[in-house]
């Protein structure tokens, strides 16, 4: 997996929550719209039913 665009928050830092929260939508987002339709539309139709993985 290439991890050349991720970043690192370290969760004891200053870093606001609703930073750390807005970063995480972000990216979130950003997956989401590179996936092919159909699997963004299973996924996004899984979250709604209440699905959060692990």
């Amino acid at each position: 997996m290439n991890k050349r665009h991720w970043n690192t928050v370290f969760l004891d830092s200053d870093v606001p929550d609703e930073l750390i929260l807005a970063l995480v939508e972000i990216s979130h987002g950003l997956v989401l719209d590179a996936l092919p339709r159909r699997t963004r539309l299973l996924v996004m139709a899984e979250g709604e039913r209440g699905g959060g993985g692990r």
